[in-house]
């Protein structure tokens, strides 16, 4: 059996029982606090229509809610349905990207073996089911568009639609900046930038189509306030949960808009404008451009994922009022990166790991959680070094 039917298969069949147990999973999960959120939207949308503008999110998840209020008779007493309509679409995504992965791998390699294991660890992967199946997040939408933005580009299939996924993607969830320097710089590469008016004009159709109903019921000063000005101060603790190197603080949970050097101001006046969140602002914008210039150079199509995968830790690791999930992001990314590059498999798990920890922190408790995140903090940075390592290296062997 050669490796192409081997992978369609195991594909097909890890498939069916992926979804046998995420069915299952619903019978047996208690709905977490985010569910609990959504169908409170729901609610909110029955009641007022959509001029309701309770929710903190982006425009189209909140669309995708309001269709949901239509129907909402037909599940609002079923439990298994109430959760099974929000993880839908974060399910089909994560199908669709085995698929994706699937199809990568035929490729790519002729060893059963390494499709065997890296297969079974992304349909099974432990950072997925906790993020969307027992937290009801959607975090695997966002990034997906993001997955088939660089994607379109870097196989030439359908270029023209990479800014444009993107656009759906920041549309979802405003994280996905993040990798903002990694798109632009893919752009503006001299291998794409043919491609760059045509994606620039397709996103602005889709904003414009996304943003049009808000418009209609004059929601859309609101639904941009709510989505994107406001989100840098919606929360504003140096770390939520997050194995940030805010979380090496002390008072990890202390305000991001006061002083670094409070004790000092009295003399430096200017001091009081150096605070925490713009300290992180600053580091994170120094590394993005960083990226961006990397993203711009290289002629190199797997090093794409990798540069993306860089930018979450960086986003991550230096921006204040971080979510413990919000490393989340990487590891589909990472895994897809771990297919072009095999060496990086063993980072990928190291990745999810992290994200896994990360999130059973916040879901079960340790009662050492702090020096839990903390060493998740160094093993981050320990991975972007590697990742840095990797490229360097693989850079002199082809000069070589």
């Amino acid at each position: 059996m050669t490796n192409k039917i081997f992978v369609r298969n195991f594909s097909v069949a890890l498939l069916i029982i992926f979804l046998i147990l995420v069915l299952v999973s619903f019978y047996f999960l208690e709905p977490r606090s985010d569910l609990v959120w959504y169908h409170s939207w729901i609610d909110g949308f029955s009641k007022e229509g959509f001029k309701y503008i309770g929710h903190d999110y982006p425009p189209i998840w909140p669309m995708y809610l309001y269709v949901l209020s239509y129907i909402k008779n037909y599940f609002v007493d079923n439990v298994f349905l109430k959760k099974l309509v929000i993880i839908l679409p974060s399910a089909l995504s994560y199908i669709f990207f085995i698929v994706i992965c699937s199809k990568l791998l035929i490729k790519q390699y002729n060893s059963k073996i390494f499709s065997f294991i890296i297969l079974l660890f992304i349909t099974f992967n432990p950072a997925f089911i906790e993020d969307c199946i027992i937290q009801g997040q959607i975090d695997i939408l966002p990034v997906f568009f993001v997955i088939l933005s660089i994607l379109t580009l870097i196989n030439n299939k359908y270029p023209k639609l990479s800014l444009p996924f993107f656009t759906v993607g920041i549309l979802i969830k405003f994280q996905m900046i993040a990798f903002f320097p990694v798109i632009a710089g893919m752009l503006l590469n001299k291998n794409y930038r043919r491609f760059l008016l045509p994606n620039i004009l397709l996103s602005i159709i889709v904003i414009c189509i996304v943003l049009f109903p808000y418009y209609l019921v004059g929601n859309l000063s609101s639904i941009i306030k709510v989505g994107y000005i406001n989100a840098s101060e919606r929360y504003n603790a140096l770390s939520l949960n997050a194995s940030s190197l805010w979380i090496f603080i002390k008072q990890y949970d202390l305000n991001h808009n006061n002083p670094m050097f409070s004790d000092y101001i009295s003399d430096f006046s200017l001091l009081k404008y150096v605070t925490y969140k713009y300290v992180g602002m600053f580091m994170f914008s120094i590394f993005s451009f960083i990226l961006f210039i990397r993203s711009y150079l290289t002629n190199k199509k797997s090093e794409f994922f990798i540069l993306a995968w860089i930018a979450n830790i960086v986003f991550y690791t230096f921006l204040t009022a971080m979510h413990e999930r919000y490393i989340f992001y990487a590891v589909p990314i990472s895994l897809l990166a771990a297919i072009y590059n095999k060496k990086l498999f063993i980072l990928s798990i190291l990745i999810t790991y992290v994200a896994s920890i990360n999130m059973a922190v916040f879901l079960y408790g340790f009662s050492n959680w702090i020096l839990l995140l903390r060493i998740n903090c160094v093993l981050l940075i320990i991975n972007a070094i590697c990742l840095v390592c990797y490229m360097v290296k693989k850079h002199k062997n082809i000069k070589m």
